[in-house]
């Protein structure tokens, strides 16, 4: 076996061969000898808990014949690394040959112990050289990673194929694939909201579970729930601890909903744990996608831009805008389904009253429903359905502090069906009587 890559145990630091990326200053050195597996040097890769992060070490060579490559890597956490955090080790094989990765090894989070991930790679003929790269994801998560005994070589014909396994513990994927994978986000706050995690909530996660067969179910959260129904869920999931973040490219974040950018690190498919084209732009409850998807990208890079001013904008807005700005290419890459495909009945009264009354079946061409848990959050301590989802609750800002901002910013008369609910007293419509009664039909999200 003739090794392709220079300075492969990183003796030489993180030069020597090696080109290396990522967002801070120290996020990729070289590692003291005591912790490196070779005994003289090895690389750290470290994520910061306060952005989304790709760090990577990558190194080219020149080929004079395609082959079948095999990459292989020494991997393990890092001393101080806090629990399992939302990040992932990668091996992945470029070619100037394509556009995207010929192929790619996903190692969900590694022990603290060395182990050895080993990818497969047959090139194209075209191919006339291979770019290997090792590369660590973070989503706000405090990670770290060492790498040693970096090795890239032809693998001779009798040399039994690796198939992209590594004992269970990672997977060899396509770059265009949607991962089987879910993702769960919970627990931002410290209150959770004023909704802790339920039986509605396990549920949830057991019917995506049961529906989607996915190889993992991520639950990432700042602050770990309790109870009965969480000690349920809980061997089901694989736990992420991140820190809930106060900012977008400097920007501040207020609110729940600007603050998940799992899918762009990872792929698979999100829901929002209460569960499409609209007057007013598409829903986000439920997404999947590939990793590093072109239409999440200029979405997350949109928000240096970003205001909570109205509280849809960027979330719902924004994307609706995007996926219709290249009509020539947009259906290609971005499918946007009914209305009814996730949301119905809808959030208006008549449809929650319809979501927790008929006893019709209201899911003939959906795929999923939306149980519209910012309106109406039932345990089975309430009892009486029927009059908690007809109505009698008290006239407020139910959505909290931003309620003002946004009537000031005109969505009392832009999105009359979320404000009339969730803003009442910012809107004036406190103490005259029916002005969020029933009548209201808003085709939107």
């Amino acid at each position: 076996m003739i090794n392709l890559l220079a300075n492969p145990g990183f003796e030489d630091g993180v030069g020597g061969g090696w080109a290396a990326g990522c967002a801070a200053a120290g996020c990729i050195r070289p590692a003291p000898s005591t912790v490196a597996r070779s005994g003289r040097a090895s690389a750290l890769l470290r994520a910061s808990p306060n952005r989304w992060e790709l760090s990577w070490l990558r190194q080219r060579v020149p080929l004079a014949q395609p082959c079948r490559l095999r990459f292989s890597a020494f991997v393990r956490a890092a001393d101080g690394t806090d629990g399992l955090p939302a990040a992932e080790l990668q091996l992945a094989v470029r070619s100037a040959a394509a556009d995207a990765p010929l192929c790619r090894l996903e190692r969900r989070w590694p022990a603290r112990a060395w182990e050895q991930l080993v990818l497969d790679c047959p090139l194209p003929s075209a191919a006339t050289d291979a770019e290997a790269s090792i590369e660590l994801v973070s989503v706000r998560s405090d990670a770290a990673a060492l790498v040693d005994e970096a090795r890239l070589w032809c693998a001779s014909e009798g040399e039994e194929e690796a198939g992209g396994k590594d004992g269970g513990a990672g997977a060899a994927s396509s770059a265009a694939a949607v991962p089987r994978l879910l993702h769960f986000i919970f627990g931002l706050s410290a209150d959770f909201g004023g909704k802790p995690f339920g039986l509605v909530h396990h549920l949830v996660i057991a019917a995506a579970q049961h529906a989607a067969a996915p190889v993992a179910t991520y639950f990432y959260y700042a602050h770990e729930p309790s109870g009965e129904w969480w000690e349920a869920a809980k061997p089901s999931l694989a736990l992420r601890k991140v820190v809930a973040p106060t900012s977008v490219f400097g920007r501040p974040v207020r609110k729940f909903a600007h603050q998940a950018d799992v899918l762009l690190s990872f792929g698979g498919i999100y829901l929002d744990l209460d569960g499409v084209g609209g007057s007013i732009g598409v829903g986000n409850a439920l997404m999947l996608t590939p990793r590093n998807h072109s239409f999440f990208r200029e979405w997350y890079e949109a928000y240096r831009a970003f205001s909570d001013a109205v509280w849809n904008g960027f979330s719902v807005r924004l994307p609706s805008r995007l996926a219709a700005a290249a009509p020539s290419s947009a259906p290609s890459s971005v499918r946007v389904l009914a209305y009814g495909a996730f949301y119905w009945p809808p959030w208006n009264p008549w449809g929650v009253a319809q979501l927790y009354r008929s006893e019709r079946c209201l899911l003939r061409g959906g795929y999923a429903v939306h149980l519209w848990e910012t309106k109406l959050l039932l345990t089975p301590a309430d009892g009486a359905v029927a009059s908690a989802a007809g109505g009698g609750q008290p006239c407020g800002d139910d959505a909290g502090e931003a309620c003002a901002g946004w009537a000031g910013a005109g969505e009392c008369s832009r999105n009359p069906g979320f404000m009339e609910r969730s803003c009442r007293r910012s809107c004036g419509l406190c103490g005259g009587g029916s002005a969020a009664g029933g009548n209201t039909t808003v085709n939107s999200w």
